[in-house]
């Protein structure tokens, strides 16, 4: 892997994520499985697996009224959509989001759970583009990490959030300890004397720190995709 792509955002891919996604309406229940499977579900085995595993959703409040299960926590599609489209509206269900994502509104139930998984792809692949709101994704991110939105971690995933901050701490970590190490030795050959104290084996010290960094920005972009 080039050293270019650590500090970049990962792949443009729609990548699908490993997560069921729950539709829930006055009908009944259904939730759509990551290899494809729809299937229909009663309310207490819906609340199961959304309190066992990370559950993609469509308006949280509406969702925890129908399962009547007000602790309701997951992946909320209306937050991951006003994170990445902080100035856009949509419509908080299935076909309205659709329409504001550009993609087929979904015709039916099972269409409807299966398409949750799809907006959220369409949504985390818009980070990895020319994404305007690009410029201020870092610091919001952090904040919402420290705040646990369920969306930060996946987030900061495909935008590559957390490889950037670390290959510039890579990147300057190389020049401080070049150029530490580079001063002391022109210092003794020119000047007779140190730049200062331990100069050199700081200087050393940095750069090897910086070579670890950047085989944990390696792992991280391998386990990133």
């Amino acid at each position: 892997m080039p050293v270019a792509n650590l500090f970049r955002s990962s792949d443009n891919r729609a990548m699908m994520l490993p997560h069921p996604a729950l539709h829930a309406t006055h009908a009944g229940i259904w939730i759509a499985h990551p290899d494809g499977r729809v299937e229909a579900v009663t309310r207490g085995a819906a609340i199961a697996r959304a309190a066992e595993t990370p559950t993609i959703f469509l308006n949280a409040p509406l969702v925890a009224s129908r399962l009547g299960y007000p602790e309701l926590s997951g992946l909320d599609l209306l937050e991951l959509f006003a994170f990445v489209h902080p100035a856009r509206f949509a419509v908080p269900t299935p076909k309205g989001l659709a329409d504001a994502l550009g993609l087929p509104e979904p015709e039916g139930d099972e269409a409807a759970a299966r398409f949750l998984g799809q907006a959220a792809a369409t949504l985390l692949s818009t980070l990895s583009g020319d994404w305007p709101e690009r410029a201020g994704a870092w610091a919001s991110a952090q904040a919402l990490h420290r705040l646990r939105w369920p969306w930060a971690g996946v987030v900061a995933a495909r935008q590559g959030l957390v490889l950037r901050p670390l290959g510039l701490i890579v990147v300057c970590g190389f020049i401080l300890g070049a150029a530490l190490f580079a001063a002391d030795v022109a210092a003794r050959a020119y000047l007779g004397h140190r730049l200062f104290p331990f100069a050199a084996p700081t200087g050393g010290m940095i750069m090897i720190a910086s070579w670890l960094g950047l085989i944990a920005a390696a792992l991280a972009a391998l386990r990133t995709g």
